[in-house]
């Protein structure tokens, strides 16, 4: 197919041609993906992290989970944080 049109059928183009055609998919699939890898850095940076230059009741209230470092992506990348939860790593 791709060789009667000279077209490279390539990954980029396959998603691309999806995207194009389910748009009502792809955006919020995006948005969710965007969401959940950031959750995921923001979990594997902050689960080890020994947090000194903070409150004291913040440096015993480190439970940084991967719920709440879900819950900390979506509160900061969608709205503008309410601040429960914030990074306490260098």
């Amino acid at each position: 197919m791709g060789s009667l049109s000279k077209t490279q059928i390539t990954t980029s183009f396959l998603v691309k041609a999806w995207i194009k055609s389910h748009p009502l998919v792809a955006i919020p699939l995006g948005i969710a993906s965007f969401i959940v890898c950031n959750a995921y850095v923001v979990y594997v940076i902050e689960r080890n992290a020994h947090p000194a230059d903070c409150y004291e009741s913040d440096r015993l209230r480190h439970d940084f989970t991967f719920k709440n470092c879900l819950w900390f992506c979506v509160i900061s990348f969608l709205t503008v944080g309410y601040g429960d939860y914030y990074p306490t790593s260098i």
